[in-house]
């Protein structure tokens, strides 16, 4: 994806890994994310996906 890029996940199950996109949000590879579920609902504590 370009640097530019905006990915927004509305798809339920693994379609994205969020490790990997945590990476990449944090090394700017991607301008950011957006997201209407996550690997596990309700996000625990403070997640890292809420501050990439």
């Amino acid at each position: 994806m370009r640097p530019d890029a905006f990915l927004v996940n509305i798809a339920w199950g693994t379609a994205v890994v969020e490790a990997e996109l945590i990476k990449t949000l944090q090394t700017r590879a991607i301008a950011a994310a957006m997201f209407d579920v996550f690997e596990q609902e309700s996000l625990p504590g403070q997640p890292a996906m809420g501050h990439a």
